[in-house]
């Protein structure tokens, strides 16, 4: 069955269909400090810890970033039925909705050390994903430009191109971690089919946000990633994330959201992967590899 989800803008253009490099996922602000592994990851070139904004023309649209001063939107909550696939209902026009009223699920324990590691779970029968975990610092940055991934076939890879969509690719290889905060490259327990709106408008931000708090502050944010399939699904319908900072007690980042996995414009089979839109797809092939520089 497809579900059809209904237009919305696109996101700015960026050249790679994959996850954007470290150096180009967020913008440099030159080099980094003694204890700064990896380029920066600030956008705005200053010193000052900030919230990331989604891009001008799309914001408010795809949702606003829950932060200090702002007040996750309402929506269901049900630890058990998360792991089990329910999918939260989000709005066609926001990119993701918080969940639980933005607190994430870690117990006492989980938040208890400082000490940076990275774990991602086993595939599943299917050879799915699961769930990653990890507590991020600045000594699990990467200190270069992320590698190729493009040997990575991930479940429900059926890579088509649309008009509508940025760049023309459909789907993305998304890093359940993303690359800036653990420099995991070709992990095939860490890359799932990710729609181009569902990589750069859902998870980026939050990536972000956190990879510009773990620089500006040095602190730790135990930091977990849920990919949700419903039944026998070869493609995600989304992905819980969950951060909270630790030395700070949250203070300083703190969130439970869900990203659903869709693109606007385009319908999409989860069963399979399989996609059309009201106009193409102009081609259904992968893209080639891009050369190693």
């Amino acid at each position: 069955m497809l579900l059809v989800v209904s237009a919305a803008p696109t996101s700015q253009s960026l050249p790679d269909r994959e996850a954007p490099t470290a150096s180009s996922r967020v913008q440099s602000s030159g080099q980094s400090g003694a204890t700064n592994k990896g380029a920066s990851r600030s956008e705005s070139g200053d010193d000052r810890l900030h919230y990331p904004e989604l891009p001008a023309q799309t914001e408010g649209e795809s949702g606003d970033l829950p932060g200090k001063d702002r007040t996750a939107p309402p929506a269901p909550h049900d630890p058990e039925a998360e792991a089990g696939g329910v999918v939260p209902q989000v709005p066609a026009d926001q990119a993701y909705v918080a969940v639980n009223s933005n607190i994430p699920h870690f117990s006492n324990e989980d938040i208890s050390s400082t000490q940076a590691y990275e774990d991602y779970g086993q595939l599943d029968t299917y050879g799915r994903v699961t769930a990653a975990n990890a507590v991020l610092g600045q000594e699990l940055m990467p200190d270069e430009d992320r590698g190729d991934i493009s040997a990575i076939r991930p479940t429900g890879w059926k890579q088509a191109k649309y008009p509508t969509v940025d760049g023309g690719w459909l789907y993305n290889r998304s890093h359940l971690i993303g690359y800036q905060l653990t420099g995991e490259n070709a992990n095939i327990r860490n890359l799932m089919t990710g729609t181009r709106y569902f990589n750069v408008e859902g998870m980026l931000p939050f990536e972000n946000y956190v990879a510009n708090y773990i620089e500006e502050t040095g602190n730790h944010v135990r930091y977990r990633v849920t990919p949700v399939f419903e039944g026998e699904n070869m493609l995600a319908s989304g992905v819980y994330m969950e951060a909270f900072s630790i030395e700070d007690n949250g203070a300083g980042i703190k969130f439970n959201v869900f990203v659903p996995n869709r693109q606007p414009q385009v319908a999409i089979d989860y069963r399979t992967g399989a996609s059309r839109g009201q106009e193409g797809p102009l081609e259904t092939d992968d893209l080639p590899s891009l050369p190693k520089e």
